[in-house]
């Protein structure tokens, strides 16, 4: 049947329904016997769908005490298995809608309030079939039940990108009759308000920066920045990839980062955000990474700022490494931090780690503490072309480093020992051994001593600590 003749037999058929009513008959009885089969035969046909029709796999609908809703539903996703939650007093619409609609569904009974069973009942389906399309349909039944599977659809929108929340909706509704009026009945595939405003988006990119996933952050933030089209989010992409770099040692792109950051904030266009935003704090940040480049480039110990910020940098992330029970990399980063300050207290003293230029005097005296301090002849000691950390820490204290002596007695520079021969052993170095959290939460103290000591005495104060802003900084931005 063409759509036109459909269109003007509904429109006929409608005023003739609507003259009935108004001579007292039988509202529901009219409707259903000249109006629903005419609305049905449409809707197997080409069912209206915005803004265009889409088969889904599966179908969830709530189910009220009006189902013409959910039959038009069931159409309009076209879907091949379809579930119906519904009370226990509307059950009994279940056969007619297989009736009207030719397909089998599957009644799942909840209770009309129970928005936890909706969510649950959901999560079971999209566990059974994370790969398919799937519709969730919030048209029929009580409030409760069409705002819980409205918000379990959006949610798990996030993550499951095939899931759509649908909604039967019409253009007219007849007050005469208190009905929509037949043919102007329309499905909608609702957008979710998750991607089309940036809100939520703000919320996740601040939770996953204050857990330290900067790489997520920046991702949400990115989102924002292309929903509500506000250029000025960038910088926050930029603070983002600034940290992701820089504590994964990537030091050179995160000193990038931090420059572009300081010239936008340097800028007229971001002016007024220099106080909310700490300009200091952030300059600060960048003149260390810059300093800590020039080190590993040029490997001058001169260069104290940059030896310190390597250095904590080096126990951030040994002590983020134990708290995720990353042991053999935890350690490594504080021998490696513990190493650095060794070989900048020797360059201070004047001397070197190259093991060819020590005297004579040097290496018998440093030959007989490493003898004693590990407890073997002297005639087995050797020594590799460069000071090792345990030669060191030795050599500093035969030196009378008091900075180093007043850190490491003859207790511990023994427990450092056994530290360096676990880690010669470890799984990621020579062996199959993985060290404690005692060892390394040991060696960790001690080297953080040394280092707030060195920073005492030099004057140094670093800012190696992520940033912090809540959702208030932002809300300048708009």
């Amino acid at each position: 049947m063409e759509k036109r003749n459909i269109d003007e037999i509904l429109e006929a058929k409608w005023s003739e329904y609507k003259q009935k009513m108004k001579e007292g008959g039988d509202a529901q009885k009219i409707y259903q016997e000249e109006i629903w089969p005419l609305l049905l035969q449409v809707w197997k046909e080409k069912p209206k769908v915005i803004p265009t029709p889409k088969k889904f796999d599966i179908s969830i609908h709530t189910l009220g005490t009006s189902p013409e809703a959910t039959t038009f539903a069931i159409l309009g996703t076209q879907a091949d298995e379809i579930y119906i939650l519904h009370t226990e007093e509307t059950k009994k619409f279940i056969s007619r809608l297989e009736n009207d609609t030719g397909k089998k569904v599957y009644p799942i009974e909840i209770g009309k309030s129970d928005v936890s069973a909706i969510y649950r009942e959901v999560m079971k389906i999209i566990e059974k079939y994370p790969e398919k399309s799937i519709a969730l349909d919030i048209t029929s039944g009580t409030k409760a039940m069409s705002a819980g599977l409205g918000a379990a659809g959006f949610f798990f929108r996030r993550f499951f990108e095939k899931i759509r929340v649908v909604y039967v909706d019409n253009d007219f509704y007849d007050t005469e009759v208190r009905r929509p009026k037949a043919g102007t009945e329309r499905m909608i595939i609702l957008q979710s308000p998750h991607e089309v405003l940036a809100d939520v988006d703000v919320l996740f990119a601040i939770e996953n920066y204050k857990k330290g996933d900067y790489i997520s952050a920046q991702k949400y933030f990115m989102q924002v920045r292309e929903k509500t089209g506000n250029q000025r989010y960038q910088i926050f992409e930029d603070l983002c990839l600034m940290y992701a770099f820089w504590y994964n040692l990537n030091i050179q792109d995160a000193l990038k980062k931090s420059q572009q950051i300081i010239e936008k904030l340097s800028s007229e266009k971001y002016s007024k955000y220099l106080k909310t935003l700490n300009y200091e704090y952030l300059e600060k940040q960048s003149k260390i990474l810059s300093a800590i480049k020039e080190f590993i480039e040029t490997e001058n110990f001169n260069n104290k700022l940059g030896i310190i910020g390597l250095t904590e940098t080096l126990l951030k992330l040994s002590k983020e490494s134990l708290q995720n029970k990353q042991l053999t990399l935890s350690a490594l980063y504080t021998y490696r931090a513990l190493e650095l300050l060794l070989q900048q207290r020797m360059k201070q003293m004047g001397k070197t780690f190259d093991t060819e230029l020590l005297s004579p005097e040097e290496k018998e005296k440093l030959r007989q503490k490493l003898a004693s301090v590990l407890n073997k002849e002297e005639s087995s000691i050797t020594f590799k072309p460069k000071l090792g950390l345990l030669e060191l820490l030795l050599y500093l204290t035969i030196a009378n480093d008091e900075t180093v002596k007043k850190i490491f007695d003859e207790e511990s520079t023994k427990k450092v020992s056994w530290n360096l021969e676990a880690r010669n052993s470890s799984l990621l170095i020579h062996g199959l051994r993985i060290p404690t959290e005692k060892e390394i939460e040991r060696l960790y103290e001690n080297t953080e001593k040394l280092l707030k000591e060195i920073k005492k005495q030099e004057n140094i104060e670093t800012k190696i600590e992520a940033y912090t802003f809540d959702i208030g900084v932002l809300n300048i931005l708009e």
